[in-house]
């Protein structure tokens, strides 16, 4: 798909914000780069025009709600995802690299989990 889909700043801002305070209250915490969680929440609301659901913008959507299911925001990987990420950024910290590596969205401070 070619099309490039506009989202207006102020549609971002609204979501960004209520998503810190729905995390903030089932106990997650956004990641505090302000550019890449913003760039995660226009993911949202271009999968949203694109499919009339919030697929999350990290897994590739089929655009049949039913078959994605698992991948609407908050998405069924969330916490795998964030205890991997976790064990990276502890593994990364300790110097124990083995077979893991850093990802970039694993900015996580334990014991409280990010999310986006």
């Amino acid at each position: 798909m070619n099309d490039k889909i506009e989202i207006p700043r102020d549609d971002v801002s609204r979501l960004d914000d209520k998503l810190w305070k729905d995390a903030e209250s089932a106990g997650y915490h956004l990641n505090p780069d302000e550019e890449v969680t913003r760039g995660l929440v226009k993911g949202l609301l271009v999968n949203e025009k694109r499919y009339g659901y919030y697929a999350y913008p990290c897994r590739l959507a089929s655009g049949e709600k039913k078959k994605d299911l698992d991948i609407i925001c908050p998405c069924d990987y969330r916490d795998p995802d964030l205890a991997a990420a976790m064990l990276s950024d502890i593994n990364y910290r300790e110097g124990n690299l083995g077979h893991t590596t850093r990802r970039s969205f694993a900015q996580i401070q334990p014991p409280l989990p990010r999310i986006l």
